[in-house]
């Protein structure tokens, strides 16, 4: 188990720090993971990190890539870590073709609007002039990429009008079993700076280990058993049993 995970998006507020949290969860089970945030926003050190931006987890580094060379710091964490996920910020940029020429596989969170999948759309073209600009100098260069549906609920119009539009455009997509539902664990599991994991029932767990399966699957980064973990430390279990959100 050993490679970079980009998660990326031309657009904010469709997933991508919830399903970097889930992957974090599920790869920390397995060995170390370094979460690199090109964010702005610094999403992802705000949700798993103390008031000094360090990682509140056990097995899991924060890094903030602001000001910082991407190339140098990935490079430098995948010394380091078994596993690095790279969270982009929510426009088309340079670093995010720098960061894809590195990446084992892209996922492209997205909502099922017509707005989130449009821009979907131009991410994925992203990872395509990637992989031409790349493959041109070595010809076996690959990046695997699907588009991942969050926050929708299957089976509804807007569900399946927007795999149907993925499908048109010929974009990748994971199948019908592997998306991020509508639930409110996810916002518990910000308010509380846990993983969702820690919140989820018993059927939300199983679809998130789905999720982290096909994604590992898609990066080839198939991961060994779970190992035993002493889980958060105990300022994070304390943070977790705070007052439930409004």
């Amino acid at each position: 188990m050993d490679g970079v995970l980009a998660v990326a998006s031309s657009k904010g507020g469709v997933g991508k720090t919830t399903t970097i949290v889930m992957l974090a969860e599920y790869f920390r089970k397995r060995g170390s993971v370094a979460l690199l945030d090109a964010d702005p926003n610094q999403k992802l050190i705000s949700w798993l990190g103390d008031e000094k931006g360090e990682s509140r987890v056990e097995g899991i580094a924060l890094v903030s890539l602001l000001g910082r060379n991407i190339v140098e710091t990935i490079t430098e964490a995948k010394a380091q870590h078994d596993v690095v996920i790279v969270d982009f910020a929510g426009a088309l940029t340079q670093e995010m073709v720098f960061g894809f020429g590195y990446a084992s596989a892209v996922v492209i969170p997205s909502g099922s609007s017509k707005g989130d999948i449009d821009e979907a759309r131009k991410t994925f073209q992203v990872v395509e002039q990637t992989t031409a600009l790349l493959s041109a100098g070595n010809p076996s260069f690959s990046l695997p990429a699907k588009v991942l549906l969050c926050k929708v609920r299957p089976n509804t119009d807007t569900y399946k009008a927007a795999k149907q539009q993925l499908a048109a455009w010929k974009v990748p997509v994971f199948g019908d079993d592997v998306h991020v539902p509508h639930r409110t664990s996810f916002e518990k599991a910000w308010w509380h700076k846990c993983s969702p994991q820690e919140v989820a029932d018993k059927a939300l767990k199983k679809q998130i280990d789905s999720v982290c399966t096909a994604i590992a699957s898609l990066a080839g980064l198939a991961p060994p058993e779970a190992k035993p973990t002493k889980g958060r430390v105990p300022r994070a279990k304390k943070a977790a049993s705070a007052a439930t959100p409004a």
